[in-house]
């Protein structure tokens, strides 16, 4: 099986355009770790820290989400609270009115 890349970019080597295209998710793993002439522990320890590099972003956006959810749903207890408020005092002054 052949798994050189065709055509290569000037300047850049098999192994660094192979890194570019994988970088950019147009190659998938296994061809990558075929070409990028990293040892088999090398490669392994790769895979690892990428995938625990994944688990952290998901988990921080997961907190980050959750954060602005929360500070949302603060912000719109405190609308409400202030709507209802103001709804009260409306109505407050209007039975006054036509009380008169």
């Amino acid at each position: 099986m052949n798994t050189s890349i065709p055509f290569p970019e000037k300047g850049r080597s098999q192994a660094e355009q192979a890194e570019y295209y994988h970088s950019i998710g147009k190659m998938p793993d296994w061809i990558y770790y075929q070409l990028n002439g990293k040892t088999a522990q090398e490669n392994y320890n790769d895979f690892h820290r990428r995938q625990a590099e994944r688990f952290h972003q998901q988990q921080e956006e997961r907190r980050r989400k959750d954060t602005e959810k929360a500070a949302l749903d603060d912000f719109e207890k405190k609308i409400e609270a202030q709507a209802e408020k103001a709804v009260e005092k409306a109505l407050d002054d209007l039975l006054k009115d036509f009380g008169k």
